[in-house]
């Protein structure tokens, strides 16, 4: 709905879906985010690499670019002072990550078993 408005929150909402899909697998392992708390590829690397669920994680962490930067706009556009300017994603990119983080929460919910072992991503 938000990204056929045009509206920048689309691409910040589904980072913020992906870095919960991420925090709930690191806090099933008994384990907590670091200092870096948005940072969704730091989180993925606290996970054990052999976790079921790891191969749709990774591509998540593109996300991480959105999830400061479009929550914290400025009048000159996107507060990114620690990064380079973001721009938005298009409307194929933010689809595909759509996409990607709904299959993720899916196989996250259905406990990792036959979803996630016939991912197509």
């Amino acid at each position: 709905i938000l990204e056929d408005a045009g509206n920048r929150n689309a691409a910040y909402l589904c980072g913020q879906s992906a870095e919960k899909v991420i925090l709930a697998v690191l806090t099933s392992e008994g384990k907590r985010r670091g200092n870096d708390e948005h940072d969704l590829a730091h989180m993925v690397e606290a996970i054990s690499a052999d976790h079921p669920l790891m191969f749709l994680l990774r591509p998540l962490t593109d996300l991480s670019r959105y999830t400061t930067a479009y929550r914290y706009p400025c009048p000159m556009g996107p507060a990114m002072w620690h990064r380079p300017f973001v721009p938005a994603p298009s409307a194929e990119e933010l689809q595909t990550a759509l996409e990607a983080t709904e299959f993720a929460l899916a196989a996250a919910l259905a406990g990792a078993g036959s979803l996630a072992a016939s991912a197509a991503f």
